[in-house]
């Protein structure tokens, strides 16, 4: 009668594995998805978006205002083309920042990481960085400038959009 009453864990125990396992993936699968869009809304909630104003950064500076806050990116030389050294320069007025950071992203095709860490120049509201946009083999291509900056704890950015060969 030991026999059998050791053997009924045996069998149980492939069961609890299964369920365990069944109970993990289904956490995976539907909890990972649900953790990061919630984490993407709150990002979303907390960045200020600053409205950029009509603009071609590949032929000019492009400015974003939202209320007493404005930026101004230009990068130069123009006009923009891939594989160039390029030299970015943020001005902020309204608001004094301590950190920002440029993104130069393929609009309708992955162009890979690019990002850049502005740096200040000291005594003024002006940040510079070097980059450079990555080669596409279509010829033209469609580009996004992300302006990303933290000030007071606050996240802010604003985007332009420009075309370069």
């Amino acid at each position: 009668m030991h026999d059998q009453d050791s053997s009924k864990p045996r069998q149980i125990t492939p069961v609890l594995f299964v369920f365990a396992l069944v109970v993990i993936l289904g956490g995976l699968i539907f909890g990972v998805p649900y953790y990061q869009n919630s984490q993407q809304e709150l990002r979303d909630k907390s960045t200020v978006f600053l409205n950029p104003l009509p603009c071609d950064l590949s032929t000019g500076d492009c400015v974003a205002l939202r209320g007493d806050i404005s930026m101004r990116l230009s990068i130069t030389p123009q006009p923009l083309a891939s594989l160039q050294a390029l030299t970015a320069r943020l001005t902020l007025e309204g608001i004094q920042a301590e950190e920002a950071l440029l993104e130069l992203e393929g609009v309708d095709m992955y162009m890979g990481l690019n990002q850049t860490r502005l740096d200040a120049i000291p005594s003024s509201r002006h940040w510079q960085g070097e980059t450079e946009l990555a080669v596409c083999t279509t010829g033209s291509m469609r580009w996004r400038a992300r302006v990303t900056f933290l000030a007071d704890g606050q996240i802010y950015t604003s985007h332009f959009e420009f075309d370069a060969q």
